[in-house]
């Protein structure tokens, strides 16, 4: 395995780009089950390499690779890659990149902008009660969601849903 050697991502990434000079297979030096893919994957979650690694895999097509990195990426903004950067992953991935976070952003809103479906009556929960609680899910949510960055901590989220426990 390559991880035993340690190499830095610098040399990782030194290395690829000599195998392309030479017209080596990177299709099968960076397969799934290679042990260069499985290499740069476990750098991706390191700071500072994510996109770095992305890069890697998008100017070299390798798309499962890319797609296993991009989650490391959601606190990235991609009005802060830098162009150089930018130009060697290539239109495509940079699409792909600002599509997978506003699919994030769009599946949170999807997901607490609907209250919870209300129990059925009784008479310690009023239905003025209940329309208290569907006023306050909607408040909580409307700034969750306002607040929303694809690379925000569950910890957020929670306290943003906390003030519903106030009103509970």
């Amino acid at each position: 395995s390559c991880a035993a050697y340690s190499p830095a991502f610098n040399v990782i990434s030194a290395a690829v780009s000599t195998m392309k000079l030479y017209i080596m297979p990177l299709a099968s030096y960076l397969a799934p089950e290679a042990p260069l893919f499985s290499l740069i994957l476990s750098q991706a979650p390191l700071p500072g390499i994510a996109l770095e690694a992305f890069t890697l895999a998008a100017e070299n097509g390798i798309e499962r690779l890319a797609a296993m990195i991009s989650p490391y990426l959601l606190s990235v903004q991609p009005d802060n890659i830098p162009d150089a950067l930018a130009l060697r992953m290539g239109g495509v991935y940079m699409k792909r990149l600002c599509g997978l976070r506003e699919r994030r952003r769009m599946v949170m809103r999807d997901l607490v902008i609907t209250p919870p479906y209300p129990h059925p009556p009784d008479r310690r929960c009023t239905p003025s009660d209940r329309q208290g609680v569907a006023r306050a899910w909607m408040l909580a949510a409307a700034q969750l969601v306002w607040d929303f960055t694809p690379g925000m901590s569950s910890r957020f989220q929670e306290k943003a849903m906390a003030v519903l426990t106030i009103r509970l």
